[in-house]
């Protein structure tokens, strides 16, 4: 079997951009995956584009991942990178995001403020 590419920045990253203040320094997230060869999402957790956290998604059921990030204001941009989108012998790895919090608030996939970009390496952040 050839060995799978190996993402240079990201493959299906989602853009999510935290609107009201939260002066925090909790960042969660709630999240699970689908495995590729018993391996499940890789995730890149980014606070105005500098990487604060590199996560293993291997549980396929929701579970709420928390790191500590720089304070969190009105505008800070938080991206949540899937790195290592993968499909083999019939496995399609897959990163399915319930929502990202911090303080007193909660950003779904599915509202205004987020936005999904689907993009290869730098494109992925257009």
């Amino acid at each position: 079997m050839a060995a799978l590419p190996t993402p240079r920045l990201a493959f299906l990253p989602l853009l999510l951009a935290l609107s009201a203040g939260a002066a925090a320094d909790t960042l969660s997230l709630r999240a699970y995956g689908s495995l590729v060869q018993g391996v499940g999402p890789s995730v890149q957790l980014r606070v105005n584009g500098a990487v604060v956290s590199t996560l293993q998604i291997n549980n396929t059921s929701a579970q709420t991942f928390s790191v500590q990030v720089p304070t969190l204001t009105a505008g800070t941009q938080v991206d949540v990178v899937f790195t290592n989108d993968a499909a083999a012998n019939g496995e399609d790895r897959n990163l399915f995001v319930e929502y990202l919090s911090s303080g007193s608030t909660t950003l779904l996939p599915s509202a205004p403020t987020a936005l999904i970009d689907k993009g290869k390496g730098a494109a992925a952040f257009d």
